[in-house]
């Protein structure tokens, strides 16, 4: 906020850079989203056959700002510039998320199961805006937002008792979240009567290959994986004035992707009972996650 102060005068010959918050909404850009787990690769064999599950999941990913655009606005004019404005960059992003899931799984065929979920999801981003003689650490968060996914899981092959099986996957929710600057939370480092809101669209597709076996009761797994996330955020920020030559408003579009695509999944089921199974995997390279399920067949 000190860095405001000092370029208040600066501003009124500039309309874009009345507050160097707007620099620091490169953030309000930021991603948040749902990692997808892989799950068993055993399917359910058989058409009609369901199974119902709960899942809780665990990820932490770096991710990689990619463009954006900031536009101010003011009586009379408007001004455009490309976001973060040149000479600053971001680094250090990294997301972490926690979320549960209520999930269905229907067969359609001896070898193919379709499944869907829904559930919450819990996200935190953190990030650094580099500028010209500093930098600044930024937070933006959600405890609550409804996330939905869905996917086909196939058995592809067996040789030798190892059965090969592929998953592909597709999630996304909206996230609308608090915005923190050194810990304080952006609304407060703007004039007073100062307003922000912030939408972030979020898109996941992933798909995997895995290796499988029976040891007993037990069904441990590996594999490879493959993610990509899209995001697509759209900040505003309200700035009430009475003088023309300040501006009113600030629109921010940015977008950002998963910054390593390709991992590894390890992974067991357990045969709890007849019926009852539990799963626990872990996912690395490009996330480093572990998610934990329990699934009962009809």
């Amino acid at each position: 906020m000190m860095r405001t102060k000092k370029k208040e005068k600066a501003v009124k010959k500039k309309p874009l850079f009345l507050f160097p918050v707007l620099l620091l909404i490169s953030f309000l850009i930021a991603p948040m989203s749902h990692a997808a787990s892989v799950g068993n690769p055993e399917v359910l064999g058989g058409l009609g056959k369901v199974a119902v599950g709960v899942e809780y999941d665990d990820s932490s990913r770096d991710l990689e700002f990619k463009n954006g655009r900031q536009t101010a606005s003011w009586p009379g004019g408007s001004a455009s510039e490309s976001f973060p404005a040149p000479g600053n960059n971001i680094t250090n992003m990294k997301l972490d998320t926690q979320s549960e899931f209520l999930v269905a799984t229907v067969g359609l065929h001896e070898k193919v199961d379709v499944f869907a979920g829904i559930g919450v999801n819990r996200a935190k981003l953190d990030y650094t805006l580099n500028y010209t003689g500093g930098h600044e650490n930024s937070e933006i968060s959600d405890n609550s937002n409804t996330a939905w996914k869905m996917g086909v899981r196939i058995h592809l092959a067996e040789v030798a008792g190892v059965r090969l099986g592929g998953m592909i996957a597709y999630s996304a929710f909206d996230m609308n979240g608090a915005y923190k600057i050194d810990g304080s939370d952006l609304g407060s480092l703007l004039p007073p009567n100062g307003s922000y809101s912030t939408e972030t669209k979020i898109h996941e597709w992933q798909g995997a290959v895995t290796a499988s076996t029976h040891v007993w009761r037990l069904s441990p797994y590996a594999g490879v994986t493959y993610a990509k996330v899209k995001v697509e955020n759209r900040t505003d920020i309200r700035i009430p004035s009475m003088m023309e030559d300040l501006p009113v408003s600030l629109h921010v579009e940015a977008n950002a992707e998963q910054k390593n695509t390709t991992g590894v999944v390890v992974g067991t089921g357990v045969e709890i009972m007849s019926h009852l199974n539990a799963n626990i995997e872990g996912r690395f390279i490009n996330e480093d996650a572990v998610t934990a399920s329990l699934s009962y067949t009809f």
